[in-house]
């Protein structure tokens, strides 16, 4: 497990949304006496199991890694000294993984590719998401109240991250760790031109309080969504 190789610099909220005697015999193997797993089987989806992580954790801050990511090993230290100097939301650069996933779970990667958020304006989060919920460290004392919601089809991770931009500034950091995985087949996010445009909706009317600039871009994404319908 990655998150594990990182030290004694993590904490680690293992939660789990199903009761297999694998994973728990996974989590009994792996994690250490300071780490905690959850196994929630009434839980559905990131987004619950996400909330009840964060709101036991106990560090100063809040990282997420899904089951399907990984992160590179030393990632934490070099992080480290750019928490040190800030109080605002960090994001960092990450390395996208395409795998093709089998019957069987087992993943083959067909490519990876270093994605530097560098020359990312913050104010474009308004119109689409470009920071993977791997690539942020929160710090804690700002998700007093703050909750991904399950009522969301997909994208409840954008949603969550304009919430946190409402209350923080955020900061890039130069640095890679997180391994970012992307199946070759279907996920959550891919449900299809007419029900992405609807999540988009969603989300742009639920975060109203954008420059006009950010309205005119979202106004062109959704016309580019919708004109992929029935193509």
């Amino acid at each position: 497990m990655s998150a594990v190789r990182q030290g004694d610099l993590s904490e680690i909220i293992l939660c789990a949304d199903e009761a297999s005697a694998q994973t728990a015999r996974v989590a009994a193997e792996l994690l250490r006496p300071t780490d905690s797993f959850l196994q929630l089987p009434h839980l559905r989806g990131p987004a619950e199991t996400r909330n009840i992580g964060m709101s036991v954790a106990r560090g100063q801050w809040v990282c997420f890694l899904d089951d399907d990511d990984s992160i590179e090993d030393g990632f934490f230290d070099r992080a480290l000294p750019i928490l040190r100097d800030t109080e605002d939301v960090v994001y960092v650069n990450y390395t996208q993984i395409r795998e093709d996933v089998a019957d069987d779970g087992t993943a083959r990667e067909t490519s990876r590719r270093q994605i530097s958020l560098r020359q990312h304006r913050v104010r474009d989060l308004a119109v689409q998401n470009f920071i993977p919920s791997s690539a942020l460290f929160i710090p804690r004392r700002l998700l007093d109240g703050l909750s991904f919601d399950p009522a969301l089809a997909s994208h409840e991770d954008w949603d969550f991250i304009l919430h946190l931009w409402r209350r923080a500034g955020f900061r890039h950091a130069d640095i890679t760790g997180p391994n970012y995985h992307v199946s070759n087949s279907a996920t959550r996010n891919d449900t299809g031109a007419a029900a992405r445009a609807d999540i988009y909706q969603q989300i742009y009317l639920r975060h109203k309080h954008v420059r006009p600039r950010s309205w005119y871009k979202r106004l062109k994404k959704l016309r580019h969504i919708r004109s992929q319908i029935g193509a």
